[in-house]
């Protein structure tokens, strides 16, 4: 039986009005968020996943700036290997929780 890599799959605590991501894309961040991290997370993996979830543009330099709530992460990918550094992850990682807890600040209602 073939696996549907398109059926949409929320993430854990996420609203019905957030985007949705496919198998693939829930795959790359799972592997963001595992202990111990990993390294064997591919860029282009990890550019499409955050092209879903947020404002992605590259650079005349290269560098990748990633916009999402509010949040900003600036990102210098290497081309021709994986996100295999611990610190790099972590950086992802960070920026993904707090881009995270901002947008649920400002969907919360206010008073």
């Amino acid at each position: 039986m073939m696996k549907d890599e398109s059926r949409p799959i929320l993430l854990p605590g996420e609203h019905e009005m957030e985007p949705k991501l496919t198998r693939t894309h829930q795959r790359t961040y799972e592997t963001i968020f595992r202990h111990p991290a990993a390294h064997n997370l591919e860029w282009r993996d990890l550019r499409a996943l955050l092209s879903e979830l947020a404002d992605v543009e590259e650079e005349p330099n290269g560098k990748l700036k990633v916009t999402r709530n509010g949040q900003t992460l600036v990102m210098e990918p290497d081309r021709h290997k994986d996100v295999a550094d611990v610190d790099e992850l972590m950086r992802i990682r960070h920026f993904l929780e707090r881009s995270d807890a901002a947008g649920l600040q400002s969907d919360a209602p206010s008073d």
